[in-house]
């Protein structure tokens, strides 16, 4: 079977979060100036697998976890080390946000889409609408909590969701 195809689109379903960035390689999420001791608005987007292809399966995203990396993929960041990333599940029905980032293996959030096991997001085919096609996306809330002594300036780092597949 095809590997998953993997996008994220804004929380009304509406546009591509890359397209929105304008590159392939980036998905957009602007905090905007957060100042210390306080929290961003929160962000709402959902991470489909294999949206909108009505003719073809792709394969299930199965072990799904969410998780912040630096830009080159590592934890060279006071963003990923200092846990600044929060998320709640909205898919999961969770309520209440859980960190995310550290230097570990398993400093992630396991994702999932509605009605699916944990950890599995759908590669059915599927028309795209969000309604019609809940087990194919992850709908995830993210917000940054910066501490008291957080050092001013811009802080780069990339969410990522890993997954397996067969």
């Amino acid at each position: 079977m095809a590997d998953p195809k993997v996008t994220w689109r804004t929380s009304d379903n509406l546009s591509d979060l890359k397209q929105l960035a304008g590159g392939e390689d980036k998905v957009a999420w602007n905090l905007g100036t957060v100042q210390s001791n306080t929290e961003s608005a929160p962000f709402r987007c959902l991470i489909w697998n294999n949206y909108g292809d009505a003719n073809n399966d792709v394969s299930d995203m199965n072990d799904c976890v969410i998780t912040t990396v630096d830009t080159n993929g590592g934890s060279n960041s006071p963003v990923v080390t200092g846990k600044w990333i929060y998320v709640k599940v909205i898919s999961n029905s969770e309520v209440n946000y859980s960190r995310i980032g550290g230097n570990g293996i398993n400093d992630g959030r396991m994702i999932k889409a509605s009605g699916q096991p944990s950890g599995v997001i759908s590669g059915a085919r599927n028309n795209g609408d969000k309604a019609a096609s809940t087990a194919n996306f992850a709908d995830v809330e993210l917000k940054a909590v910066l501490g008291l002594n957080v050092q001013a300036g811009t802080h780069l780092f990339n969410l990522r969701v890993s997954y397996t597949f067969t």
